[in-house]
Order: C-alpha cells, then structure tokens, then sequence
C-alpha cells in the first residue's frame, strides 16, 4: 500500500521521518538506525522515584536483523 494511496483515502499529511516516539529518540544513518533510550529511561526513573540516581555508562551487544550480518547466528559445521 502506498503513501499515495493513504493520502486519497485518509486526509493527511507527510511530517518526515519519525525523530521522537514513545519516549525514544530516532536517528537514521545510511547504515541502519539508532534508537537512543535516554529520555524514555530518564521519565521511568522520575515516576518510580529514583530521578536523583547516578548514571553508569554499560555497554550493550548491538546486533543486526539481517540473518547474514549478524555475529550472533549459529556458525556452520565444517
């Protein structure tokens, strides 16, 4: 279905790519998209009271939706 096809059927409008939803901040790059989650995780910690904490930075293991890309998959027997 196309965004043409949208626009007869429903009055709307294009506002762009998505930059902010749900508390979640998006970027897109030419090879993929980043999700930050700073200002949603920022608003959980206000509405359970520990607003005040302090950060730690932790890494996290990014992986890919394309099967072949991914460092994770399970390797071929040889």
């Amino acid at each position: 279905m196309s965004f043409d096809y949208l626009k007869k059927a429903f009055e709307m409008k294009d506002l762009g790519r998505t930059k902010f939803c749900l508390g979640l901040q998006i970027e897109y790059f030419n090879k993929g998209t980043f999700i930050y989650q700073e200002t949603y995780i920022r608003n959980m910690l206000k509405m359970y009271y520990i607003g005040k904490s302090y950060p730690l930075c932790t890494l996290i293991v990014v992986s890919s939706l394309d099967v072949d890309k991914n460092p994770f998959k399970p390797q071929r027997q040889r």
